[in-house]
């Protein structure tokens, strides 16, 4: 599977794959300038002038020309701005899945992200709002197929910002885990992940051979048996969890290999998200 399904570039043209270009929406190709007036769920931000001649977006003042008065009220006009809401041409990631985003930005101040998920491509209310700041270190997956990405930069000029999603998966084993030395209870077992996932997709447990045991049953005491049976109790990507039963549906302990496939890591530094391999 490709790295890439969709992407769409703001400095300021757009690229997409073949499948993702029929639902983009292009980027006003003139100066912009909004005041936009906050509401519930989706807005997309043109808030800010695109310069023609840098091909940048630049921060506009709060006020207008028209109410400019006195040399100070001019001051105010051009030293206090609007922060820079540009939104990014849609992604089409061509079905429901789980999936990361990378956004790389080269912007003045600092930048944070509102981003919409949606499964129908509405966004009528639908959709589902994740917002990203700095520092947001271990981001969880979205989940959808259609996505808008905000940038909220707070400087004066934002001169590029590249929106990508990726589906690649990395696969990993945590061999001989003994059971007895989790964390947790005995009917709930914390995996110690070896690295940090944004969404983890499988988990396969495989006990080893079992000691004997004595099974609860109603018919007899003294039959033993080596049966152990994995269940998942949780795959949050957090704080994933499992826990084995005998044959009698009672917890038990053991050895087991795991084998674990995910998506990676997914932080934001520096203004930009990036995905961990």
């Amino acid at each position: 599977m490709p790295t890439q399904l969709a992407s769409a570039q703001l400095n300021i043209k757009a690229t997409q794959t073949a499948q993702a270009r029929k639902t983009i929406r292009p980027v006003l190709a003139f100066a912009v300038t909004a005041s936009i007036t906050p509401v519930t769920g989706f807005v997309y931000y043109q808030q800010g002038q695109l310069d023609l001649e840098t091909i940048t977006i630049k921060a506009t003042g709060r006020s207008s020309w028209g109410a400019l008065s006195t040399w100070s009220s001019y001051t105010d006009y051009v030293t206090t701005k609007l922060p820079i809401k540009w939104t990014a041409p849609l992604l089409d990631i061509g079905s429901k899945d789980y999936f990361n985003l990378e956004i790389q930005a080269d912007f003045d101040g600092t930048m944070s992200y509102v981003i919409h998920v949606s499964d129908t491509g509405l966004f009528n209310g639908e959709e589902v709002e994740y917002v990203i700041q700095e520092g947001d270190t271990n981001i969880s997956a979205f989940y959808g197929q259609y996505v808008y990405v905000t940038g909220i930069c707070t400087g004066a000029e934002l001169r590029q910002m590249t929106v990508s999603t990726n589906t690649t998966k990395t696969t990993f084993k945590i061999p001989d885990v003994d059971t007895s030395t989790l964390a947790g209870s005995i009917t709930s077992r914390t995996i110690p992940l070896t690295v940090s996932v944004s969404k983890i997709y499988d988990l396969n447990i495989e006990p080893h051979a079992a000691t004997p045991y004595n099974v609860n049953l109603y018919v007899s005491d003294t039959a033993t048996s080596k049966v152990l049976i994995p269940v998942i109790v949780s795959k949050t990507a957090a704080s994933p969890s499992f826990a084995l039963f005998g044959i009698d549906n009672d917890a038990r302990n053991g050895v087991v290999d795991l084998t674990i496939t995910a998506l990676p890591r997914m932080v934001m530094f520096g203004g930009n998200i990036t995905v961990v391999a």
